[in-house]
């Protein structure tokens, strides 16, 4: 699995949310707009064996807001659809690193 297929799932709308992802959403104050961005613009960093198949770990920022977001995500079959989504089980704020001043 790429980074492309997890982003043409989110281009196509085939995105799903958990209740989990969505509660973890309002606690950190992200929008599900930041989170799409995230994705679409950010990189794979991991990916982990899950009880129904692989999670992937993305990373990305967001351009107006300035954060970092990280998403643990899925693809999942739905046979009544005959069709794949991706589903965002997971997501957080990673806060960005301070920089030191140079010297």
């Amino acid at each position: 699995m790429d980074i492309d297929t997890l982003r043409e799932h989110v281009r196509q709308d085939r995105l799903r949310l958990t209740l989990h992802a969505r509660r973890e959403m309002a606690a950190a104050r992200l929008c599900e707009a930041e989170v799409r961005e995230s994705i679409l613009c950010g990189e794979m960093t991991a990916t982990e064996p899950g009880r129904l198949g692989p999670k992937y770990r993305v990373q990305g920022g967001t351009f107006y807001t300035n954060r970092v977001v990280e998403s643990v995500c899925a693809l999942q079959f739905d046979e009544d659809a005959d069709d794949t989504y991706l589903v965002l089980v997971t997501v957080f704020e990673r806060k960005r690193k301070p920089r030191g001043r140079s010297r």
